[in-house]
């Protein structure tokens, strides 16, 4: 499956058209009938090659997130010769920028010219969820997985274009469905998959309601630490620094900050760098920071993603004394469905321990 980029609104958008084959970057040789000219004067008599080498300096741009410049180097290659692959480009930069029904039309194009091309379904159902049109985008999201059964963009914004057409059980049961495919390499119809159940022994709340009162009794605010996670290249250490500095001005006192990340380079010394595990791609770091690997048992964590603006104070976040907390997504202008829960923002006692059936025990923030 391909990484996604410039998602927005909880949809999951491609960069590329599909996941077998990234454009070639600028630079890379062009081959060309023998006797053929070469170089720029060739690039300048062939708008072939013009309208390529706009693609591929475009397709740099995009991933730089460089969008604007990127969709003027699109356009210029479409104004060359129309191709799928152009009007793809400019229809995932205009979604990127929110231009919602700009992109819609780049993207009906780009399919329209190659019906199989399935990124570019991906990235119209996305726009789609944008746009409020969730039939519209459930039936791309089910043509892109005839033609991509693995797809996880197209899984995830079709069931979040179930949630909101109200269907969640359907919802829940494709994503299921989904998992346990890639784990035993076997597909079967939603309606078929036997969702695991897990039932957890809630017995040891008590002892985390316990400290809560007797924090609350003392009057003291408790002992947090501010968590972030910082993957890949799309927030560099300035995000780190940026975020930490403001959460310590709006904190009661200054708080002991902790970074889970693969690539520490540049974060300031005054923050606690821990090792992010390289299987942790994406958002998927959140998970291990209810590990006890993650080093953080015992202690009330504050989380806050890093691209996030504070502009007041953290004092009721930190002084908060139950035993979990995490944002609903109600109200919340950037996502798509009401009723579910966004993990932007979390404030936990970190470590218990809470008993499943069939005896698995596991240490986890929910507590």
């Amino acid at each position: 499956m391909n990484p996604t980029h410039g998602g927005y609104g909880g949809t999951e958008l491609r960069s590329q058209p599909s996941a077998e084959a990234p454009p070639a970057e600028p630079g890379e040789p062009v081959e060309e009938e023998e006797g053929a000219e070469t170089g720029q004067s060739a690039a300048a008599k062939s708008p072939l090659l013009r309208a390529l080498m706009h693609v591929k300096w475009a397709t740099l741009l995009q991933k730089a997130g460089k969008y604007e410049r990127a969709t003027e180097h699109f356009r210029s290659s479409l104004e060359l010769l129309p191709s799928a692959r152009a009007h793809f480009g400019l229809g995932t930069c205009l979604g990127a920028l929110r231009l919602r029904r700009e992109a819609a039309e780049e993207l009906r194009r780009a399919v329209q010219l190659c019906p199989s091309m399935v990124g570019a379904i991906i990235n119209l159902a996305g726009v789609q969820l944008g746009l409020g049109d969730f039939a519209e985008a459930e039936r791309l999201c089910r043509e892109a997985l005839r033609l991509e059964p693995d797809s996880r963009e197209a899984t995830m914004n079709l069931a979040n274009a179930l949630r909101n057409l109200g269907r969640r059980d359907e919802a829940v049961a494709l994503v299921w469905e989904q998992i346990l495919w890639h784990q035993t390499g076997r597909s079967s119809d939603a309606a078929d998959v036997a969702i695991p159940v897990v039932q957890i022994d809630c017995s040891r709340w008590n002892e985390s309601q316990e400290r809560s009162s007797a924090a609350a009794a003392a009057d003291a605010p408790p002992d947090a630490v501010l968590v972030c996670l910082k993957w890949g290249q799309r927030y560099d250490a300035a995000y780190v620094n940026r975020l930490c500095a403001a959460a310590s001005r709006q904190l009661p006192s200054a708080p002991r900050c902790v970074c889970f990340t693969e690539s520490p380079e540049g974060i300031d010394a005054s923050i606690e760098v821990r090792e992010l595990p390289e299987k942790f791609h994406l958002w998927w770091g959140k998970a291990y920071l209810f590990s006890e690997e993650a080093g953080l048992d015992g202690k009330r964590v504050l989380f806050l993603d890093l691209d996030q603006v504070i502009v007041g104070s953290l004092e009721p976040l930190a002084s908060y004394r139950g035993p979990f907390a995490l944002l609903r997504t109600d109200g919340i202008a950037c996502e798509l469905a009401e009723g579910g829960y966004n993990s932007s923002v979390r404030g936990e006692w970190s470590g218990m321990e809470l008993g499943m059936t069939g005896g698995v025990v596991f240490s986890s923030g929910f507590d």
